[in-house]
């Protein structure tokens, strides 16, 4: 073979490895985006349960200083300076308690559960924590006062709404923020005819939220700019139909957009328990069994209950809480547990017990709220459910109700 060809075939051979070569890069370049995906898809699949987790321990934690302050608060005089102080941490604790509800409402893949609220307090706390988001020149008016504005809503699902419609019309506005925003609260009443025009289910009453960085903004006819892009916008449009609302931008001429929400009212008294004074009911007499591994929680438990006048005993372990129990079943009117507990859980505590007494009535409490489905709340024994943190007021109602129900 000539010198001429030998080369000729030399160089053809180097080209193909080099087109090989470049070949299986690529192919292994797209081999390692695919497993970087795969690594990044595990690791946002992972959020969820993680916000669950840390949920479920800083309500443990949360219940602890919440708790053992309410304690406080019902034993110092008002009079005594601490108490001013006692009430800023109890202040402090229920918003830490809300922003552990949005991380449960986050991690759960059940749909969030709804109750009655005051929309002018939802409205307040997302306005109080929108200052972080919006900047610091925006300055927010105080709402006015409704003669009633009760709503069927999660409040966890409603804030997060309201921030991300306001961040979305207002934050991103150029080619400078707003320097003020002005919000106004007031009840509507839409009639049939004009339920179509806003798409909501029916007519009746309704609080409307309008939200405007100009005094002088005229409100036309409803006109939707909201339609587009924006993420924010529609995963905020998507809570408000939830709670079967509207959610709308109006764009007056020649003025700055109009963020409006119309929420339905509904004819109930929310955080009624709160307005019933301690001394208004009788005092407990009953024998309650109290099961919780945070040995924290459970004496916290004891001191509230024993507060409200029920002599309480208490394990850290269930399975001793079971072994008393099957020793003595008629000694206790009512048995309250954790649900997540290391050497059993709160479910086969439950379905033990109600082995040997069929009637006896279980209240659980958990910081895990996604675990309470139909398999939960349906198990035989279980008459309620406390979410943790578990509020004294909360935790004496909920007792009295399922033993006055006996």
């Amino acid at each position: 073979m000539s010198r001429k060809l030998l080369k000729k075939e030399l160089e053809q051979r180097v080209q193909e490895l080099e087109q090989s070569l470049a070949e299986s890069q690529k192919a292994l370049a797209a081999c390692q985006e695919k497993e970087n995906r795969a690594l990044l898809f595990q690791k946002v699949s992972a959020i969820p349960a993680l916000a669950g987790n840390v949920a479920h321990d800083f309500n443990n934690i949360l219940g602890i200083i919440l708790g053992n302050t309410e304690l406080a608060l019902n034993d110092l005089p008002q009079w005594d300076p601490a108490h001013v102080w006692l009430v800023e941490i109890k202040t402090a604790s229920l918003r830490a308690q809300r922003i552990v509800r949005q991380m449960q409402a986050f991690s759960k893949n059940i749909a969030d559960r709804k109750g009655p609220v005051h929309f002018k307090k939802v409205v307040e706390n997302a306005i109080s924590r929108l200052a972080v988001l919006m900047p610091s020149a925006v300055h927010m008016h105080p709402l006015p006062d409704m003669e009633q504005d009760i709503i069927l809503a999660d409040p966890a699902a409603l804030d997060q709404a309201l921030r991300q419609a306001c961040t979305a019309v207002f934050g991103g506005r150029q080619p400078s923020p707003p320097e003020k925003l002005h919000i106004r609260l007031e009840a509507a009443t839409l009639h049939p005819d004009q339920v179509s025009q806003v798409t909501v289910a029916a007519s009746g009453n309704y609080a409307c939220l309008r939200v405007f960085d100009d005094d002088k903004a005229s409100y036309g006819e409803i006109n939707d700019a909201a339609e587009g892009p924006d993420a924010n916008l529609s995963a905020a449009r998507t809570i408000i139909e939830d709670h079967g609302g509207f959610l709308a931008v109006q764009i007056p001429a020649k003025s700055t957009p109009v963020l409006e929400i119309l929420l339905p009212l509904v004819d109930v008294r929310a955080n009624k328990s709160e307005a019933t004074p301690s001394g208004a009911e009788k005092r407990g007499s009953e024998r309650i069994l109290f099961v919780d591994d945070e040995i924290a929680l459970v004496r916290l438990g004891k001191q509230m209950l024993s507060h409200y006048g029920y002599t309480v005993t208490t394990f850290i372990n269930p399975l001793k809480a079971l072994e008393k129990f099957r020793a003595h079943p008629d000694q206790f009117d009512l048995v309250i547990t954790d649900l997540t507990m290391p050497q059993m859980t709160g479910n086969q505590l439950i379905a033990e017990m109600v082995k040997i007494r069929p009637t006896l009535p279980v209240i659980v409490c958990s910081g895990h709220s996604d675990l309470i489905d139909s398999v939960v709340t349906d198990q035989p024994g279980i008459k309620a459910f406390l979410a943790k943190p578990i509020r004294m007021i909360e935790l004496k109602n909920k007792v009295r109700e399922v033993l006055n129900n006996q």
